[in-house]
């Protein structure tokens, strides 16, 4: 019976303990080279917290959209390229550590692994900083994200 208050205790903590990275930065700056504007929002969604993140390229004008649900538990998404026809596998997983929002990403192409990466989100004062690290394709892949 304990055993199952602490669980249940612990599962309701880490529900709460995410991390506040909402908010709209108008310049991010990556030390991969690009700039873009960023909007961070987060709701609780049965007792999960969810983040939307949506950027924009400031040279090109593209928009993406994330939603990471920070759970813990593994989202996939897979598909087939139309053009060269191989099978694609997106696994993603998103947590809360400390005062982080944390993401693991694993790519894979026909079941071979080709993105194997982790960042890790926070909030310093009005700046959100990303780090990301991994491998793309068997290279070494660093970056850091600074949004003001």
């Amino acid at each position: 019976m304990r055993l199952i208050a602490f669980a249940l205790f612990f599962i309701s903590w880490t529900t709460y303990a995410c991390p506040n990275l909402s908010g709209t930065y108008a310049l991010c700056k990556s030390s991969a080279g690009d700039s873009r504007n960023f909007v961070v929002t987060q709701n609780i969604v049965n007792r999960v917290t969810v983040y939307t993140l949506t950027g924009t390229n400031l040279e090109t004008g593209d928009r993406t959209t994330e939603t990471i649900r920070a759970d813990g538990k593994i989202i996939v998404e897979s598909g087939v390229d139309p053009e060269t026809g191989m099978k694609w596998r997106q696994e993603t997983t998103g947590w809360c550590e400390g005062s982080a929002l944390k993401t693991r990403i694993r790519g894979l192409l026909d079941n071979e692994v080709v993105t194997n990466m982790e960042s890790s989100m926070t909030r310093s004062g009005p700046r959100l900083i990303t780090v990301t690290k991994g491998t793309v394709m068997d290279e070494t892949f660093n970056s850091e994200s600074v949004c003001e």
